[in-house]
């Protein structure tokens, strides 16, 4: 194990760190990309109308659930489930692209 870092340089430095560090950036990369391609697919298909359904199937879902699904988290090993969470937005991500209807991306989205 190695010592504990005594400055932002340090933290970097640290593998630990550093690797939930770079995690957590890539992931939040891939959060905006995932947004800013589902509201333009559900523009495309659905104008103001697609936008808005798409923006409320990425956030009802958090607000309805959120708390049983923090219980549930809470009782599972995190790190499987950030790994299986990622995993599976990445598998359904480039469905996007085969998007025709807006029931689609409200799946993608859930």
């Amino acid at each position: 194990m190695s010592p504990p870092a005594t400055s932002a340089i340090g933290l970097i430095r640290s593998g630990m760190f550093a690797r939930l560090w770079w995690a957590g950036a890539i992931g939040s990369i891939g959060d905006w990309i995932t947004i800013f391609a589902t509201l333009a697919v559900a523009a495309e298909i659905g104008g103001g109308t697609g936008t808005l359904v798409a923006l409320l199937s990425r956030i009802l879902p958090g607000l309805l659930f959120g708390a049983a699904a923090g219980v549930f988290a809470d009782r599972i090993d995190r790190r499987k489930l950030i790994v299986i969470a990622d995993i599976g937005r990445a598998l359904l991500v480039p469905f996007l692209a085969f998007a025709t209807d807006l029931w689609t991306i409200v799946i993608i989205n859930l």
